[in-house]
């Protein structure tokens, strides 16, 4: 409760109603491959998505706890992202990256934030709307 407390203050308080942001950079990473974990993933720098993830993460600075402590790296070095494909073996992998032809785009709005917690094994989400 005392997340959803301080994350209702804080986009209550927000001017900013929507996050308008395009996903233009493919990120194609064969380090997984071994472990069948490659990815293939469309990034974008959008800055206010970056600065909003670091903002949460400065709020919420007590919870520490990881329950996959890989998650922890990725919340450090933050990279907004929809993921094409992931958890591929080698062979799987080469055949979807000769799938990708040409550019890809792809362009949304932001209007909401979901907050998924695990306390004690029990998953929760909280919505959190940007919109007005």
């Amino acid at each position: 409760d005392e997340i959803k407390t301080i994350l209702t203050s804080f986009f209550k308080d927000q001017t900013c109603k929507q996050i308008s942001l395009t996903f233009d950079h493919i990120d194609i990473d064969e380090t997984g491959v071994r472990e069948n974990d490659g990815c293939i993933l469309v990034l974008t720098d959008n800055q206010h998505v970056i600065d909003l993830q670091k903002t949460l993460l400065g709020l919420l600075f007590v919870y520490k706890e990881y329950l996959v402590p890989k998650t922890e790296i990725y919340e450090k070095d933050f990279r907004p992202h929809i993921t094409i494909v992931d958890n591929l073996n080698k062979e799987r992998f080469q055949l979807a990256k000769a799938d990708l032809i040409g550019d890809i785009v792809i362009k949304g709005i932001i209007t909401k934030v979901i907050l998924g917690v695990v306390c004690n094994g029990e998953k929760s989400e909280f919505d959190f709307r940007l919109e007005m």
